[in-house]
């Protein structure tokens, strides 16, 4: 529309003549006699109303007038030569008719002509059907052989549609109906003909505009196990056929088997359930195909399922008369979205009168199930877990040099088979605050696969028997998940799942593991003359309920082996903050002795009743640890005279 500063304006308006409308029809509508019986054009305005004022009076001066000379031209309609349609949702060039591609043939092939080809037009659509002997502009149809294609199997009293009718540019169909196959009506003579017109079959001879479906339905008892042919014809919009004969299917009637198995499948071990399977005798059972479903299988890439068969004792089987159940295993469930359902169809077809046709379908509906729990036999070996169902547990370190103080070890390491059962590679534990970074940050230490379960920590900052750090146990099944990432584009990737509690771990030195006490208490008896008393380490009896028949014995054997050193000076007797009050102490771990000697001899310095002090001192192990112990040894006051 141009501007303008009058209640008007300027349009251009392209229009166009229906389609169908035939040219002589265009003709009258366009021109008319004068008074001499010469045509004269007729000369067409175009009034608009330029306005979306709901008042009649505002509206009124909106109106705007073309001048007269809009001339109309005519565009010659063109008429489509072929023709589709779709029987009970198949394709016809899937469905079978009794052309060869040089004659016309019984289904037990028991008679045979080539009088009435499958025919189409050589060049344009005519108006006028191909009588029997006529050739006009017409030629054998070789496209159209579908002999060897399966019958469309139907039932008795249910509807079989005739659905999306088109031509190849989909504009030019208009109506068609559906006849009887009567030329090809060939079995038995004249028989098999006078059967078909017997039948009562609704929705025969009805034109039905293009657009429209056409429900068939068999109603009659007797058509069961016989076979019928119906040939369909369409016109264009201007009358002419769309194909110069029409185009025929055979249809079989009878029962029609149909079967649905519902179950999971076990996306981790690449199988679905077993599901009760009863063949039908005498059908065969086509391959197994994935019914298409973008939203189950996203990829361009498909999951390929095999049909496993089982006899009543569980055994695999390939005699479909022997199957009782079915499963099926797929390929890659990465190509299955998660938590998605799929589709697997079997067409079921039966052999007769030398002709397969189908007699039903069997479908499979499986639902992608990922694994949601941690394997079950992956769990604590016996009395590693302290306190049944905490998850925590305490790991003892063995020193990267050895138990002997004579190699001090600054790290420690711990291999979880030993905490462990049944631990495989798709195992990982991730260890809160077990390591420090460049920057002595806390960071988590990882166990898994890689370095062969083993954790190895710091021992000056993490092994002291006491913290309490978080572990998470996770199992990778593997690359069988399909989901969309953030930017919504589908990935296959991994499936883990956590251990079914939450777990956590101590490291620990060996010796928080022992307990002591002494087989025989020392008793030191103050004298008024210079005494020492000397008593065995070995005295301490030593009880490690980490490893016992490492650990365990006697105090002196620790010190002997070298898993202990007692730590110069560090030996005292103690009494309320008192040390050495009566004896001083010495640690002779080559003797295997406690040299006690009396710190004084006057009459003044003798402990008045008998009593107990502490034995103290420090022992360091391998990692350079400091442990104080700590014993009771009786002090008891001058013997009576």
């Amino acid at each position: 529309r141009a501007a303008s500063s009058v209640n008007t304006g300027l349009w251009k308006l392209p229009l166009s003549v229906a389609e169908g409308v035939s040219e002589e029809d265009f003709k009258k509508a366009v021109t008319v006699k004068d008074e001499n019986g010469n045509d004269r054009a007729i000369l067409y305005a175009v009034a608009i109303n330029n306005t979306a004022d709901s008042k009649a009076e505002a509206a009124a001066d909106r109106y705007v007038a073309s001048s007269y000379d809009v001339a109309p031209t005519y565009n010659k309609f063109v008429p489509s030569n072929n023709f589709t349609f779709k029987v009970g949702g198949k394709n016809v060039e899937e469905i079978h008719n009794r052309w060869t591609g040089n004659s016309i043939t019984g289904e037990n092939s028991n008679f045979s002509n080539n009088k009435n080809p499958e025919l189409a037009w050589k060049s344009d659509a005519a108006a006028e059907p191909v009588l029997e002997d006529e050739k006009k502009n017409v030629e054998n149809d070789n496209s159209d052989a579908r002999y060897w294609n399966s019958l469309l199997q139907v039932e008795v009293g249910k509807s079989f549609s005739i659905t999306d009718v088109k031509t190849s540019d989909n504009k030019a169909a208009d109506y068609y109906y559906v006849v009887l196959d009567k030329k090809n009506a060939i079995e038995s003579g004249v028989s098999e003909l006078n059967a078909w017109k017997s039948y009562d079959i609704d929705g025969l001879y009805k034109v039905v505009p293009a657009s429209e479906n056409l429900a068939l339905t068999i109603k009659s008892e007797a058509a069961n196990h016989d076979i019928i042919g119906f040939r369909v014809y369409a016109v264009n919009k201007d009358g002419k056929l769309l194909d110069p004969d029409g185009k025929s299917f055979y249809v079989v009637v009878g029962e029609n088997y149909t079967s649905g198995i519902v179950g999971n499948l076990d996306a981790e071990n690449k199988i679905t359930e077993k599901k009760d399977f009863s063949p039908v005798e005498g059908v065969n059972y086509g391959e197994w195909e994935l019914v298409e479903d973008k939203n189950a299988c996203p990829l361009d890439e498909k999951p390929k399922f095999t049909a496993v068969y089982y006899d009543k004792d569980g055994n695999e089987t390939t005699d479909m008369s022997e199957a009782t159940k079915i499963a099926f295993k797929v390929n890659n469930p990465a190509l299955i979205a998660d938590g998605a359902t799929v589709t697997l169809k079997s067409t079921l077809r039966k052999y007769s009168d030398n002709n397969y046709y189908e007699v039903g379908t069997v479908t499979a509906t499986y639902t992608k199930v990922l694994p949601q729990s941690f394997p079950a036999d992956i769990t604590f070996r016996p009395a590693q877990e302290t306190g049944k169902g905490t998850g925590y547990f305490i790991a003892y370190m063995k020193p990267e040099n050895g138990y002997t103080v004579a190699t001090k070890s600054a790290n420690g390491s711990v291999d979880l088979h030993n905490v462990f059962y049944n631990l495989d590679n798709n195992v990982s534990f991730t260890i809160a605050d077990a390591a420090k970074d460049s920057e002595g940050k806390l960071t988590s230490v990882k166990a898994d696969k890689n370095n062969n379960f083993v954790v190895n920590v710091a021992a000056k900052d993490f092994i002291d028997s006491k913290e309490k750090h978080a572990v998470t146990a996770k199992y990778n099944y593997g690359p069988i998940s399909l989901t969309k990432d953030k930017d919504g584009k589908w990935v296959k990737q991994n499936h883990y799942v956590d251990y079914s509690k939450a777990l956590s771990v101590t490291f620990a030195c060996w010796h928080s593991a022992n307990s002591y006490a002494w087989t025989k208490q020392p008793s030191l008896q103050w004298k008024a003359t210079a005494n020492e008393i000397k008593t065995d380490i070995k005295d301490i009896a030593v009880k490690n309920t980490y490893n016992n028949d490492f650990f365990g014995g006697t105090f002196a054997g620790l010190l002997t082996n070298n898993y202990l050193e007692v730590k110069a000076g560090s030996a005292h007797l103690t009494y309320e903050g008192q040390k050495d009050p009566y004896f001083k102490v010495d640690v002779d771990a080559a003797s295997g002795k406690f040299i006690f000697t009396q710190t004084g001899i006057q009459a003044e310095n003798a402990p008045t009743v008998d009593h107990d002090e502490n034995l103290e001192f420090i022992v360091v192990d391998a990692y350079g640890h400091e442990v104080p112990e700590s014993f009771k040894v009786t002090i008891k006051r001058p013997a009576s005279k």
